[in-house]
């Protein structure tokens, strides 16, 4: 009968082993494999900004090289006296439009640097303060006024008349701005005039106190923000990469 439970011991000892090391395997399986997909995840979005960042830089590079064409044109014909008033109104001319291209290319660069620069991060020193969320949404949307009568599109906001809200107001601005640059820029790329939709629902509503409506800080309160255009849309192969910074589809044809 001892021997029977020692027996019976060593087997549940060697399956408990069995099933340490199994699991220690595993873990260490999942641990290459998240790290492998963060590899490939990080390999896609450098590929995607550097992609972002020839377009700009090319357009700086031919306006330099145009700018020095249009300069030694100008001193050609300066040492051969042969220079025109209008021919002189046409060089300057190019030179402002090179001159233009350079500065739209370079800032747009810095913009994307920018982004580049603030992905994962997290600025702490950074202000919570009560603001009112519909309030700021109105705020953006009335500077965006231009860009979007440029393009044809019609905005439409559905907000609470107040939405208390304690959070970083410029964090909040710049997720609006990056939504509106991809709702003109890529969901009415080449659909002519449409129509963005901003909708703000609050979930879960503190009770009020006094008569005032508290902040959104409870935990069981959820304010919901809906970004809607009747837009190109995104291909159903490109969805699992919609919040991958920089990713554009093999094709080069559609960004997210």
């Amino acid at each position: 009968c001892s021997s029977d439970l020692k027996a019976l011991q060593k087997a549940h000892d060697d399956l408990e082993e069995q099933v340490r090391q199994r699991s220690a395997q595993l873990e260490q399986a999942m641990r290459t494999l998240m790290l492998h997909e963060k590899q490939l995840a990080l390999s896609r979005m450098v590929a995607g900004m550097a992609h972002e960042l020839n377009t700009p830089l090319d357009n700086a590079r031919m306006g330099a090289s145009l700018i020095g064409e249009r300069a030694h044109q100008l001193r050609t014909q300066l040492s051969g006296h042969s220079l025109r008033r209008s021919e002189l109104d046409d060089l300057l001319a190019q030179l402002d439009g090179a001159g233009d291209l350079i500065d739209r290319g370079l800032a747009r660069v810095a913009q994307l640097v920018q982004r580049f620069k603030t992905l994962g991060q997290h600025d702490e020193t950074q202000a919570r303060a009560e603001l009112d969320l519909s309030e700021l949404i109105r705020l953006s949307a009335s500077s965006w006024r231009q860009a979007l009568a440029a393009a044809g599109v019609n905005l439409v906001l559905s907000l609470p008349t107040h939405c208390p809200f304690r959070g970083c107001a410029q964090d909040i601005q710049q997720v609006l701005q990056q939504l509106l640059e991809n709702s003109l820029i890529h969901g009415f790329k080449d659909k002519g005039p449409g129509t963005i939709w901003i909708d703000l629902s609050v979930e879960g509503r503190p009770e009020a106190t006094n008569g005032e409506q508290r902040p959104a800080t409870d935990t069981t309160q959820q304010l919901l923000i809906r970004w809607r255009d009747d837009g190109v849309g995104i291909a159903a192969a490109h969805l699992p990469h919609v919040l991958e910074p920089f990713f554009r589809s093999e094709e080069h044809t559609s960004e997210l």
